[in-house]
């Protein structure tokens, strides 16, 4: 659902589209992604093994997680030990929204 918009700086972009998501929770604080960042996420419908995607699940929550295929089962793993990686069979209501390009974060003093 779109909510606002932001300027993001021209060299976060490539061609294509974009969107951005705002991080809440600490589980990808391993890989520097913190409660408040803004990602922005390129669009894109698939990924590679080690993306960090942007996953609709069950059309209700947009999650930022590493993205691993295991046969025909997809991992989203995140980047904190004290999380448990979530893995979904075929079928399963999860959707990549995109790939993530850029990182927006505030400073608060």
């Amino acid at each position: 659902n779109e909510t606002e918009k932001i300027n993001v700086p021209m060299f976060l972009l490539g061609k294509g589209s974009y969107f951005a998501l705002n991080i809440i929770g600490d589980s990808m604080i391993e890989v520097g992604i913190n409660e408040g960042d803004i990602a922005i996420i390129k669009q894109k419908s698939n990924a590679n093994d080690g993306d960090l995607v942007a996953a609709l699940i069950d059309d209700t929550e947009t999650t930022l997680k590493r993205f691993k295929r295991s046969g025909p089962k997809i991992i989203l793993k995140a980047e904190n030990k004290n999380y448990k990686s979530q893995v979904y069979e075929p079928g399963s209501n999860i959707k990549i929204q995109g790939i993530l390009s850029g990182l927006i974060r505030k400073y608060n003093s």
